[in-house]
């Protein structure tokens, strides 16, 4: 009869974890009981896995999934009126009205965005931006540069017509044109 109780203990305890239970049981069987469950501990870590997650949660904690209102829908930007993101090279059609052709933008791991636009004004334009920062084309549209890091960038575009003044970049850790 021992040998059955001790069977079935581990799923008593389970079944009657009542705090009167474990006093009218007797402090034996409380022993194997701790001892059950250190073992039920034991065996159940591996499959648990919590230490697998913890280096998933701290490489993404700082750093949430990219996300734009287009998505990586790069026709959406035709008229400088969007917010899309990049993980490599992207070509941006652009409306006309912009007079900017061959419109290449691309993203480079660590925080790196970096473009090229044949705009009818000012001829090919090109440069960078280290992490986050703005390009503004003369006479043409501003791209706000909201996330870069390693995952990609955020871009969101606005139409600037209404700025002949020259071409300008700034970027959270520098920034080039020409």
């Amino acid at each position: 009869m021992r040998t059955s109780s001790k069977r079935t203990l581990p799923l008593m305890f389970v079944a009657l974890i009542a705090p009167g239970c474990a006093t009218s049981a007797g402090p034996e069987s409380t022993t194997p009981t701790t001892t059950a469950t250190s073992a039920s501990s034991t065996t159940n870590s591996p499959p648990t896995t919590p230490v697998s997650t913890s280096p998933r949660t701290s490489l993404t904690s700082g750093t949430p999934p990219l996300s734009a209102a287009n998505g990586t829908d790069v026709k959406s930007c035709s008229n400088a009126d969007c917010e899309i993101v990049i993980t490599g090279e992207v070509t941006i059609p652009m409306a006309r009205k912009f007079d900017c052709t061959t419109f290449i933008m691309r993203h480079a791991a660590p925080h790196k965005v970096s473009f090229s636009v044949d705009c009818a004004e000012t001829g090919v334009v090109n440069g960078y931006v280290l992490g986050k920062g703005t390009i503004r084309l003369a006479n043409s549209v501003a791209i706000e540069i909201d996330r870069n890091d390693s995952a990609g960038a955020v871009l969101h575009f606005l139409p600037k017509t209404d700025d002949p003044g020259r071409n300008k970049a700034s970027g959270e850790f520098g920034a080039s044109i020409g």
